[in-house]
């Protein structure tokens, strides 16, 4: 999955970034860290949208979607830097 190409469908990028941190999710607490960085990288990766995708391509609820996909991922990244 880490060499998946990214989608032009929104419900399979954010599908695919969510098993991505899922997995990530698993390293972590299995503390194989480096896979999860990994993992939480290319989760977020597919979940990357262009301003102009996330102002006029996709619905109120798609750019919630992103942003609940994306979000988390910022402390986890800080206590892995601790680590």
């Amino acid at each position: 999955m880490l060499e998946a190409p990214r989608s032009a469908i929104f419900e399979e990028r954010l599908e695919c970034a969510l098993k991505l941190r899922e997995e990530g999710n698993n390293c972590y607490n299995a503390g194989d860290f480096d896979r999860a960085i990994s993992l939480y990288q290319r989760s977020l990766y597919h979940s990357e949208f262009d301003e102009a995708q996330m102002t006029f391509e996709l619905l109120e609820v798609h750019v919630k979607k992103v942003h609940e996909s994306r979000y988390f991922l910022a402390p986890l990244f800080l206590s892995l830097s601790d680590s």
